[in-house]
This record gives structure tokens, C-alpha cells and sequence, in this order.
């Protein structure tokens, strides 16, 4: 900090556009949770940079390949103290540079730009120490952990969030891509579903329903008044933690926001806008 300010770098310097879209490409990346949509626009706002919405994080998720195979995303669940042996976030970043899809003249906390840090790490003895620990001590090949895109095409990495809209959320709404079983979808890469619509006003009535057997298979839970002008865009972790009660799997909407486990593998659409408490009307067709 003492050597940012005795060359006068700023906050400012540091918190650009530049580094924010950065900041999403290495989300899509690594098949980031869904929790930075909100933190990414909240530190971009906080910052005077332009705020991003959802036609950029639509084209940074389009062009951005996910090259992370960790939990809970897979498709190898490794645990993710072997991504940081693989390299961590500068490993996942000299793959970006080499696509094309960093801004390296970006300022960063250590004084130099993006791209000479990385030009840092590609060399540097403490990158290779690590990824040898992941191969002797593990028995795992860095790059099975931090794919080269070409392997990560040819794994079948899929994005990381998605943006549907539809008749019930023609504001559009959010999905962990990661979390849709390409076993699902079809060949026109559309997954779709016809099932009953089961509503709930809330979560702890959903959480219910699951875990007294009410849900069956098939069912598309749908639950209403948890976005900003409900009950405050209130975390619904639990009710995706309540899905292990569900063997069977199951398809859920709803205008809450919720960090989603890609590893279960449920088809989950959250944030949909209009949001209920503002629409009723429109959530009153789910029924």
C-alpha cells in the first residue's frame, strides 16, 4: 500500500471497466457462483465504473470458456486446493491471455499491469513447485484440474450461467449452467419440461413440501415474493440443500436468488423478473 501510494496508484486506477470485465471473464472461467452477479455490478457501482447487465454477462459467458473441473461444477469433483496447485486464478489467466480475452494493460494492487504479472507467474520457480506437489503428491495432472482449452472442448465444459426468458420470465431469469445434466437437453441444446406447476409463498413451505413427501416426481416448484420488492432478494441455499430428499430430481422457478450447487444437477431458473410482488399477476399463470 505504502509503495501504490508513493507512486500515487489510486483505487481508481485499480477499479476500472477494464478490471471489471476481467473480472467476469474469470468467473466464467472458473464456473463462479451465481452469488457474483450481484457483487460484480455492487463493486462496479461502488466504484463509478460502468455497471454490467445482462446482455454483457451474456456475451461474456458466450465467448468465455469454462476451463475449471472442480466442486461442484465437475465434471471431475476435484477438491479445489487442487485447482490452487494447478495454478489457481493466474493459471486459469494465462489460458485467458492466450484466447485473447484478458485486457492485460489493466492496473492491479501490485503496481504493474495484468499482463505483467502474469508474465511473472508463467516463469516464475513457485508455478512449477506447485504443479509438481499435484502430480507426486496426488497423482494429478495439473491440466486435468485447470484444462487447456482444447481439452475442456473436448470434455464437454459447459458455460457457466445462463440467462433464459420465457412467458413467465420474459424480464429474463438466471441458471447455473453447470447444474443442467446434458442428459437433459436436446439435440438443439433446449431443455424443456411439461410438468405440474406446485406454487409456494415461501421458502420454509417449499422446504416442507419436499421433505413430507408432498413434491413428486415431474412437479415444477415454483416459488413467489423473495425479490427485491418481496422479502428483500433473500438468500434460498436451504431449499437447494432440502433437494437431497428428492432422488428423483426435479425443476424449480422462482424470483428469489440463491448460490446454486452445480453438482445437483437440478434445473433451478432463479431471479426471474417480473418479480412477483410487483406482477402478481403474471406469476398467478404458474398455476
Amino acid at each position: 500500500m505504502v509503495e501504490l501510494d508513493n507512486r500515487g496508484i489510486t483505487t481508481r486506477d485499480i477499479l476500472t471497466d477494464k478490471a471489471i470485465e476481467n473480472a467476469m471473464v474469470i468467473h466464467a472461467a472458473f464456473g463462479g457462483s451465481t452469488n457474483l452477479l450481484l457483487h460484480i455490478p455492487a463493486i462496479a457501482h461502488a466504484a463509478g465504473c460502468t455497471i454490467p447487465d445482462v446482455d454483457h454477462w451474456t456475451r461474456i459467458n458466450r465467448k468465455v470458456p469454462r476451463l475449471v473441473s472442480v466442486l461442484p461444477n465437475g465434471p471431475d469433483y476435484h477438491p479445489t486446493v487442487r485447482a490452487f496447485l494447478a495454478g489457481g486464478v493466474p493459471e486459469v489467466m494465462l489460458h485467458l491471455r492466450a484466447l485473447g480475452l484478458l485486457h492485460e494493460d489493466a492496473m492491479t494492487v501490485t503496481g504493474q499491469t495484468v499482463g505483467e504479472n502474469l508474465d511473472w507467474w508463467q516463469a516464475s520457480v513457485r508455478r512449477e513447485r506447485f504443479r509438481q506437489c499435484l502430480r507426486e503428491q496426488d497423482g494429478v495432472d495439473p491440466d486435468d484440474v485447470i484444462l487447456p482449452p482444447e481439452r475442456a472442448k473436448a470434455r464437454g465444459l459447459t458455460s457457466t450461467v445462463a440467462f433464459p426468458v420465457g412467458n413467465i420470465a420474459p424480464e429474463g431469469s438466471v441458471i447455473k449452467a453447470t447444474a443442467i445434466d446434458p442428459s437433459v437437453v436436446g439435440e438443439d441444446g433446449v431443455y424443456r419440461h411439461t410438468g405440474r406447476a406446485r406454487v409456494f409463498v415461501s421458502e420454509a413451505r417449499a422446504i416442507k413440501a419436499i421433505k413430507s413427501g408432498e413434491i413428486e416426481q415431474g412437479d415444477i416448484m415454483v416459488v413467489i415474493g423473495g425479490g427485491p420488492s418481496g422479502t428483500g432478494m433473500e438468500e434460498t441455499y436451504q431449499l437447494t440443500s432440502a433437494l437431497k430428499h428428492v432422488s428423483w430430481g426435479e425443476n424449480g422457478i422462482a424470483d428469489h436468488r440463491c448460490s446454486l450447487l452445480g453438482r445437483l444437477h437440478r434445473r433451478l431458473f432463479w431471479a426471474c423478473g417480473p418479480r412477483s410482488a410487483g406482477r402478481w399477476a403474471d406469476w398467478q399463470t404458474a398455476r
